[in-house]
């Protein structure tokens, strides 16, 4: 329990310390306190066992549909949407995920690695608005430039980063879907003889590919009306989404660490928004030749 109330307590302060930014900016900052209670409501349940919620014999009967009989202890240790979601995804009898690379290659393409090169060619197109010095049309198209690369660069890189320091491993590397580890959640303990000399830490939570398209959220900080501002955030959801469920489709991630993606995400531009335009009030001169908000 001790762990689950450091995650609640940890974001919930989070949220509270920039709450201040409400009276300086434009972005509300009880808003921070939303994404905030959600992301530690995600990390509660990525921690929570199972038979938090049910006992081991409900989870036997309702998310085994009876199979795994000597698993049915390992399936009372996962969180129980995570593993009925999963397992949609995953077929026991051949060992197969849904989808995967040798078997779905265009899907592979459009949703992994042909994504990822619009994400970069976007960012790249934003930074050639934003250097843009010599067309002064363009100056109105700064502001939300900059603050477009600011997330695209900001978000996937702390995602990345939090993976490396979880140590939590994708459903495909665990033993219940034929994976060599054992299936151990955020902040919580690996088994005593468990040798990570031999074996590699865990790199899946929260997810990583489902960032970039997240990321895409900041579009709402980024324009003025109203139907761009909902267009560029709903754009972002389904971005994030599209990879993020291509990623549980083939065993990447459960759907926890992409909820705790998004919610991330969305904090993470909401601070950002946050800090622009705090920035902007305190230094008027630089955020001149930013263009206008």
């Amino acid at each position: 329990m001790k762990y689950y109330l450091v995650a609640i307590l940890s974001l919930t302060v989070l949220g509270g310390l920039c709450a201040p930014l409400r009276a300086q900016t434009a972005v509300d900052g009880r808003l921070l306190y939303v994404p905030a209670a959600l992301l530690a409501a995600g990390i509660y349940v990525e921690t929570a066992p199972g038979n938090a919620f049910f006992s081991k014999r409900q989870l036997h009967h309702h998310f085994t549909g009876g199979h795994h009989e000597n698993d049915w202890d390992d399936y009372a240790q996962f969180v129980p949407l995570g593993a009925a979601v999963q397992n949609h995804f995953f077929d026991f009898a051949s060992g197969l995920w849904l989808v995967d690379e040798e078997r779905n290659p265009v899907m592979h393409f459009l949703l992994y690695d042909g994504i990822k090169i619009l994400l970069v060619v976007l960012a790249v197109a934003a930074g050639v608005l934003a250097a843009s010095f010599k067309k002064p049309v363009l100056k109105k198209l700064r502001y939300g430039c900059i603050l477009f690369l600011l997330a695209m660069a900001f978000i996937p890189l702390v995602i990345a980063g939090a993976k490396k320091a979880t140590n939590v491993y994708c459903p495909y590397q665990v033993t219940l879907y034929g994976g060599e580890n054992p299936y151990v959640k955020v902040l919580s303990r690996y088994p005593p003889d468990y040798d990570f000399s031999v074996h590699k830490r865990g790199h899946c939570f929260p997810a990583g590919h489902a960032s970039g398209g997240f990321a895409l959220m900041i579009l709402f900080f980024c324009f003025k009306k109203k139907k761009y501002k909902i267009a560029g955030l709903c754009l972002g959801l389904a971005a994030g989404w599209g990879m993020g469920l291509y990623q549980m489709w083939r065993g990447e991630h459960f759907l926890s660490h992409t909820l705790c993606t998004l919610f991330a995400a969305w904090l993470m531009c909401l601070l950002l928004a946050a800090f622009m335009e705090r920035m902007q009030k305190k230094y008027p001169a630089f955020f001149a030749f930013c263009g206008p908000k």
